[in-house]
């Protein structure tokens, strides 16, 4: 390549000039971002062109799919032709110079196709890249019970599960006995009737005598999409007596999560046959047949796991077996224990939480509560226990309906008002009816000794629009002004913190350029404020954007026009990540340096983040290339930061050292991000770009010292 810079009086330019003669022009190279991935039903992927070599850049978009089937009896997959899509298997829209959007349909074909969206350069329409993507149709299929043991000539039940299908029993059932020729698959050979038959509602009945192997693999495959199946395995068993002879251990203690016992009873199966422990019906589920290692061909017995209701009350229990077998008729060995007998037991204590609370707390109604981790504590509807602290019993959470009800290793309580009290107390759990009885734990009560917390006082309620979804707070400590972000409308509140009482200053504002009325909104999650400049940042999740707000001086509504946008949605492209497509990054959260007046916007699940100027004083050259503001103040992104987040990434500033601490948020490491010191960024305005003849005249408005090899 030869290099020839041309100068005028006011201008400097760069000149590229390609080879002459016979030599080639630029390779047209078009991607596609990202390359592939899976997509469930109804969701979108915004995918990216990028065509290099090419200084019109712009593609057209098509779409076509193939499918891939194993015909009945072959191991040998066979993929379709590439047909263009239809409805059925998704669509474009959206389509522009260099992005399209796919959207995956409400219900995946069957077989599930493979799509192949591809974009064709418009400089060179030999050169194509494309985007595979997979349709999954969420489906995912159980089979119930996963194993079962049925005598010769039984029959016995099996249910399947599916995930996003609501029709019942939506599945094909097949009997399978797997071989290296036949692997257990949908499109496998059935055994039956040799190994047994199981008919269209799952019912398994065994044949008269036990084939060879005598395990059978029962496979459920779902009718909407048949690459989704389960199963579960039968091990047929000569019907025979059952003798019982024996149950172990022979206590259990009251108030556990659960208790295993064994039934030693030869011949045991699981079709035909219930077993009852006093006045409880055991469920099949709960009862595994086992097995000598060295001999399948009959049972040794069974584990039969009690659960909590079941040792809720103390006493002995007498254990049964009985059978609608009749080649499987029971009977009891003389001589040997057949009960089962619930022993009071003392409450375990391991930890609690929390070990500590000021004295005189104010909380919201209900007040404090604390958390008390152990054992033998009995389920939430039947207690064997009791908690108590200064004398006085504490409520313990039994609704079953609340996130905090309490279970047989855990117990949340509700503690009382702490006003006046202060020291070091025990909290006790007591079962009555065990020797010992109580076991402890400490709570500490800290002294107010600054008066802060008033004896009895009611917290003051902030009221906030019916459905507001309050996302996050931001506190101005010297106006007294906070700002709260709403997400159920998306919108933003101030509140006045500055008197007694706190009040709102006026309305909720909107935020974000999606109304309420096309749901969900532009979804506010992050609020960040600068105490110097008195300004408010808020993060717009689904609307992509930063709006700048001014916060006012008590009493003085706020002004519901933003001072300043910043368009956050083409910082990063629909490229990354790359696996699984996604549309580009959500911004969620943000933090501002109020000496620095920079701030730090965190996207959601993904690898980078963006430094924030908020100082209007500040030239518009220190912006990152192409993100200018339209008009002063110059409200813009200047860097990117490398972070690692998950779903919910939180920001925190330390002062007076210029430090982002990112907390990931559901997944990735802490970061920390040095606001001050942004790498200097080599920024050369360019007034025009020419291309002739294979040579690309770029002239700048500047001088420079660019090399442009």
């Amino acid at each position: 390549m030869s290099r020839v810079l041309l100068w005028a009086a006011a201008l400097a330019s760069i000149t590229i000039a390609g080879c002459g003669g016979g030599s080639k022009g630029n390779v047209v190279v078009v991607s596609v971002a990202p390359q592939g991935g899976t997509l469930v039903v109804n969701q979108s992927v915004t995918l990216t062109a990028i065509v290099t070599g090419a200084t019109d850049v712009s593609v057209i978009w098509s779409c076509t799919f193939t499918t891939t089937t194993t015909p009945t009896g072959t191991t040998t997959p066979v993929t379709s032709a590439a047909a263009p899509c239809t409805a059925a298997q998704g669509v474009l829209s959206n389509q522009l110079d260099t992005t399209v959007t796919f959207t995956a349909p409400a219900t995946v074909p069957n077989p599930p196709p493979t799509i192949s969206v591809t974009a064709t350069s418009n400089a060179d329409k030999k050169k194509t890249g494309s985007s595979i993507i997979s349709l999954d149709s969420g489906i995912r299929a159980t089979v119930n019970p996963p194993t079962a043991t049925v005598a010769t000539g039984a029959n016995f039940q099996f249910t399947a599960t599916l995930t996003t299908d609501q029709t019942p029993n939506d599945v094909t059932w097949l009997l399978v006995q797997a071989t290296t020729t036949n692997p257990i698959a949908p499109t496998a050979t059935s055994c039956s009737p040799g190994c047994g038959s199981i008919d269209a509602n799952g019912l398994y009945t065994a044949p008269a005598t036990v084939p060879t192997p005598p395990t059978v693999t029962v496979v459920a495959t779902s009718k909407l999409d048949t690459t989704r199946f389960a199963t579960g395995t039968v091990t047929v068993v000569q019907a025979g007596p059952i003798g019982f002879s024996n149950v172990a251990p022979p206590i259990a203690p009251q108030g556990a999560l659960l208790q295993d016992i064994f039934l030693n009873a030869t011949n045991l199966t699981s079709s035909g046959v219930g077993v009852t422990v006093g006045p409880y019906t055991i469920a099949p589920s709960q009862v595994k047949v086992i097995f000598s290692p060295s001999n399948s061909a009959s049972s040794i017995g069974a584990r039969v796991r009690l659960n909590a209701d079941q040792l809720a009350v103390a006493g002995t229990f007498q254990v049964d077996i009985s059978s609608t077998n009749p080649a499987s008729p029971v009977t009891k060995v003389a001589g040997g224990n057949f009960n089962v007998t619930v022993v009071p037991e003392k409450p375990a204590v391991v930890a609690s939480n929390p070990d500590s609370l000021p004295e005189d707390s104010q909380v919201l109604p209900g007040g404090p509560s604390m958390t008390i981790d152990g054992g033998f504590y009995g389920p939430p509807d039947a207690l064997v226990v009791s908690a108590h602290l200064n004398g006085g019993t504490l409520p313990i959470v039994t609704d079953p309906n609340s996130s905090n009800v309490s279970t047989p290793r855990r117990l949340n309580v509700t503690l009382p008002n702490l006003n006046g009290l202060s020291g070091l107390y025990p909290v006790s759990v007591t079962n009555t009816n065990a020797n010992p009885s109580t076991s402890y734990t400490n709570l500490a009560i800290v002294p107010d000794y600054a008066n802060t917390n008033k004896p009895d006082a009611t917290p003051a309620l902030i009221p906030l629009p019916a459905g507001a979804a309050p996302s996050a707070i931001a506190l101005d400590s010297v106006l007294g002004v906070a700002v709260v972000a709403e997400t159920g409308t998306s919108a933003i509140q101030f509140v006045d913190l500055h008197t007694g009482t706190p009040v709102l200053l006026g309305s909720s504002i909107p935020t974000g350029s999606i109304p309420l009325s096309t749901p969900p909104g532009s979804v506010p999650t992050g609020v960040a404020i600068d105490e110097s400049l008195h300004i408010a940042a808020v993060v717009n999740y689904a609307d992509r954007s930063l709006w700048i707000f001014q916060i006012p001086v008590p009493p003085a509504a706020p002004s519901t026009t933003p001072i300043g946008k910043i368009d956050l949605s083409t910082l990063i492209p629909a490229s990354a990540p790359a696996t699984p497509p996604t549309a580009a990054p959500l911004p969620y959260a943000v933090g501002i340096d109020s000496l620095t007046h920079r701030g730090l916007v965190a996207f959601a699940s993904t690898n980078v983040g963006f430094i924030i100027n908020l100082d209007p004083t500040q030239p518009a050259s220190i912006c990152l290339p192409g993100q200018p503001p339209a008009a002063a103040p110059t409200y813009c992104p200047v860097a990117s930061v490398t972070l690692n987040t998950g779903s919910n990434p939180q920001i925190a500033l330390e002062p007076r050292v210029d430090l982002a601490y990112v907390t990931p948020g559901g997944a990735g490491n802490l970061s920390v991000v040095d606001l001050q010191h942004v790498a200097a960024q080599a920024r050369v305005p360019i007034a025009t770009a020419t291309r002739t003849s294979n040579v690309v005249t770029v002239t700048t408005s500047t001088a420079h010292t660019l090399n442009p090899g």
